[in-house]
């Protein structure tokens, strides 16, 4: 029997269907259409296009690997975060949609040709600060990491988007070896309490890195860390973006610092999901 293209979408749709994957179709389009090396609306402009063998071959590698949990982004080696595309590892966090709010934010503050300077802390893909330096071309903008290979991943993804080499990349846990001051401050920190990430579904806590997901014990380890010394390094007028989860925004308020200023941006679901701090 030959092997169209819409056979084998029909086939793995319903495959990861039985198999419990609440992205059945998106998925099967997006691991079809990543081996064929084709847009996904390909895949339904060429339905009777016959695949060969080894790409059968290759389709089947990867949907064993999505049936044991591990999540698409890594399996095709990307992820879309605000206007590109990011080359995600298994050292990195895989950018999510409520993390792009920061983007926003900044963005309706500043015009496009502004000069501004900003630490993006843990950086991982690098799809922070990317992102904005892309926006905003004259903005001086440091990433920062405690990972070396998510360093090395996110000056590869700079070189892919930008084209050239803007931002400057330092290996540090959190201000450990930042010296400068920034006018913005920006992070999507580890924020899931311990008890929190131990009943995570499986393509998080199988696949994703621990050390960008769990803050301690109660969520709190970078936030407690980071008001004790962020003040050395943000200017008078300054600003803080940091995401937060659910299960700590009532604690994260009673250790903010008297004396600032706070506000919550909401998500999509308009729950508080970024803290902003105005100085």
């Amino acid at each position: 029997m030959s092997w169209t293209i819409a056979k084998v979408l029909n086939w793995t749709k319903n495959y990861f269907e039985q198999n419990k994957i609440d992205t059945a179709r998106l998925d099967a389009e997006l691991i079809i259409s990543y081996v064929l090396k084709i847009k996904k609306i390909e895949l339904y402009t060429q339905p009777e296009k016959i695949l060969k063998k080894t790409e059968l071959d290759k389709i089947h590698n990867l949907i064993k690997r999505r049936i044991k949990k591990e999540p698409i982004a890594y399996i095709i080696g990307y992820k879309h975060f605000y206007r590109d595309k990011f080359k995600v590892t298994q050292d990195v966090l895989i950018p999510r949609p409520e993390t792009e709010f920061i983007v926003e934010a900044i963005e309706k503050m500043y015009p496009t040709d502004a000069k501004f300077s900003l630490l993006d802390i843990g950086t991982g893909s690098g799809n922070l600060a990317v992102s904005l330096q892309k926006i905003f071309p004259n903005a001086q903008i440091t990433a920062s990491d405690i990972n070396e290979k998510a360093l090395d991943l996110a000056r590869e993804n700079e070189k892919k988007i930008l084209q050239d080499a803007k931002i400057n990349f330092v290996q540090s846990d959190i201000f450990d070896k930042i010296q400068d001051k920034y006018d913005i401050i920006i992070s999507n920190p580890p924020y899931i309490p311990q008890t929190v990430y131990e009943t995570l579904e499986d393509n998080v806590r199988l696949y994703e890195p621990q050390i960008a997901l769990i803050g301690g014990e109660d969520g709190l380890d970078f936030y407690k860390k980071f008001f004790r010394e962020f003040s050395q390094f943000i200017t008078q007028e300054g600003h803080v973006f940091l995401e937060i989860g659910v299960d700590i925004i009532d604690s994260v308020q009673e250790i903010i610092p008297d004396n600032f200023s706070f506000s919550f941006i909401p998500d999509y679901n308009q729950i508080p999901r970024i803290l902003h701090l105005n100085l």
